[in-house]
């Protein structure tokens, strides 16, 4: 592998670092959803009494609880915690029989209250997508994915009709954008729309750049060109975590995940459209600048 990096051309092995190095963000948009999405233990709340959600079962006067959902007097409730809803067992000594009387009611969480440390934060906490909600956090992942399985067959098509570096820079320009939009997201509705949008041009730059290096570099070179690629994407998976350790917040971490975009302006001058697409769309003028410039440098 390493040979065939060596027998490239000047050109070739700077556009060769060049494509590889620009696979490290493509992992970034799906990742964010680890931090978009996080969910820290919760507890439950419900008229200024705090219950853990954690499954469990507590005995406890709770009155505050117990007076405000019926007008009866018990001399003892049972609190069950479940997940997402309290089930309170009341029960009354002075009826005479052997158990007492047993009214059950289940209660649903009025708000969350949320463990995190300073600074820290999530969609999921800020729009409590938790129990009733949680699905929200599935349907935007699926979301995501739909758009990328949209994304994937568009992009052939518009890399052939206006050239792959068009399409691998502009996929990339409005990946990064979308990104930064999520950080700006106001509700659940808008939060699943963005997330949608975000996994349309997720993969396209992916496979452009893939496509534009297999039909500029000699092919003895793609399977390491390939290999480059996987080896930055994997790579781009452990620097988000580094970034989202000092980006507690959801929304900054997304900004600065788009903010990363600028970095890739300079390719608008640094790469090339490549050879093939520009013979096969008969662009003879700028294919021979390209040949020489290849020579030259």
């Amino acid at each position: 592998m390493f040979e065939s990096i060596r027998n490239l051309k000047p050109y070739e092995r700077r556009f060769f670092i060049l494509m590889i190095i620009s696979s490290i963000t493509n992992s970034f948009p799906i990742l964010t959803f680890l931090v978009t999405q996080y969910q820290p233990p919760f507890r439950c709340q419900r008229n200024n009494s705090t219950l853990a959600t954690t499954k469990g079962t507590s005995i406890g006067a709770a009155s505050s609880l117990h007076n405000s959902t019926t007008g009866n007097n018990f001399t003892s409730v049972q609190v069950i915690v479940e997940t997402c809803h309290i089930s309170l067992h009341n029960f009354n000594e002075s009826v005479s029989n052997s158990s007492g009387a047993n009214l059950e009611e289940k209660l649903p969480c009025e708000s969350f209250q949320y463990d995190l440390i300073s600074n820290e934060n999530s969609a999921l906490t800020e729009f409590n997508l938790v129990c009733e909600d949680a699905w929200v956090n599935d349907l935007a992942i699926s979301l995501f994915m739909w758009a990328i399985t949209i994304g994937g067959v568009c992009g052939g098509i518009l890399s052939d009709r206006f050239g792959r570096k068009a399409i691998f820079l502009a996929s990339t320009y409005i990946q990064f954008f979308l990104t930064f939009t999520v950080g700006f997201a106001t509700d659940k509705v808008s939060y699943l729309v963005l997330a949608f949008l975000n996994g349309g041009s997720n993969m396209i730059n992916y496979g452009a750049a893939a496509v534009l290096g297999f039909e500029t570099l000699p092919k003895y070179s793609h399977n390491a060109f390939y290999y480059g690629l996987i080896l930055m994407y994997a790579i781009g998976n452990m620097i988000v975590p580094g970034i989202a350790y000092y980006l507690r917040d959801w929304r900054w971490f997304c900004r600065a995940m788009g903010i990363l975009g600028l970095f890739y302006i300079p390719y608008l001058w640094l790469i090339d459209e490549s050879p093939s697409w520009l013979f096969a769309s008969k662009k003879t003028e700028e294919l021979g600048k390209l040949i020489q410039k290849n020579q030259q440098v």
